[in-house]
């Protein structure tokens, strides 16, 4: 049986059982009827025809020709003679496969299948098989219903491009600045705190000059102009480093309520005569 399916190719079978329909099926029908299948039918005899290899493949050989010959009913091509013959000839059934190898041979003589189909007629009648002319001459199989055409893939539309935020971060400038403006903040804060450890120095400095016989009007001279810059600088790097620090925050905040709602703020740099400052306006929901 393995000499058999090495000779006999059923993917063949399938392929121009689908797609080809020659002059001699053309020529084997009434003049009353349609030259051939409709697309329909060729579509059902192609699934019906997959189906009744993977039967055949799996050893349901009474499966396979039942959809052999219901795909044959849709679509009579000869090459589909050839795979009910080979259908009932792995089932056993040899008087079933000679007649069935035979109408094939009837019908495409110079088929595809013909040099494997005559030897396995030799074959058969050598081991006593006799032909039933009268079997199944119009195979129609009703049992079930016949699987509906595969509908052409669809393939989904490209979703169009979001206008806004690209980026998929929305807030993300927002939450960079109040880590830019806090980070500006501890450097000036850092910076106010240097000027206060000057203050504090240029005190020691006069406290000490004073034990040693300077007079104040001397002290004046020496560390007043100094020590008010120095305290000056204090006052101001510690109000606008405090101001960044809050304004980082408030910033950071508000980007990452961003999405959510959308306040809106102003931020106005304050510089007075003893203060600085950034004040923030707006709302903050």
């Amino acid at each position: 049986m393995a000499s058999l399916l090495s000779r006999v190719v059923l993917g063949a079978g399938l392929a121009a059982a689908v797609t080809c329909w020659g002059p001699s099926l053309a020529g084997a029908q009434p003049a009353d009827k349609p030259l051939g299948p409709s697309e329909n039918d060729k579509q059902v005899a192609k699934q019906l025809t997959k189906s009744g290899i993977a039967a055949q493949d799996a050893g349901d050989y009474d499966r396979a020709i039942v959809l052999y010959k219901r795909a044959y009913a849709r679509a009579p091509h000869p090459v589909l003679l050839a795979n009910i013959a080979l259908a009932h000839r792995l089932a056993g059934h040899n008087d079933e496969a000679l007649t069935y190898y035979e109408r094939y041979l009837a019908a495409d003589p110079n088929g595809s299948e013909a040099a494997p189909s005559r030897v396995a007629v030799k074959e058969l009648k050598d081991a006593g098989a006799t032909s039933k002319p009268d079997l199944d001459k119009a195979p129609t199989v009703t049992e079930e219903p016949d699987p509906e055409p595969e509908a052409p893939i669809q393939t989904p539309a490209p979703e169009p491009a979001h206008p806004a935020d690209t980026a998929g971060n929305p807030g993300g400038s927002l939450r960079l600045t109040g880590i830019v403006l806090g980070g500006a903040g501890i450097a000036t804060l850092a910076l106010g705190g240097y000027f206060g450890l000057r203050v504090r120095s240029l005190q020691a400095d006069a406290r000490d000059a004073a034990d040693g016989g300077i007079t104040q009007q001397m002290l004046e001279d020496m560390y007043k102009a100094d020590g008010e810059a120095a305290e000056r600088n204090q006052f101001i790097c510690l109000g606008v480093g405090a101001a960044l620090l809050v304004g980082g925050a408030v910033t950071y905040w508000l980007g990452h309520r961003q999405g959510r709602d959308t306040p809106t703020t102003a931020w106005t740099p304050l510089v007075g005569g003893g203060f600085a400052g950034i004040a923030l306006t707006g709302s903050l929901r």
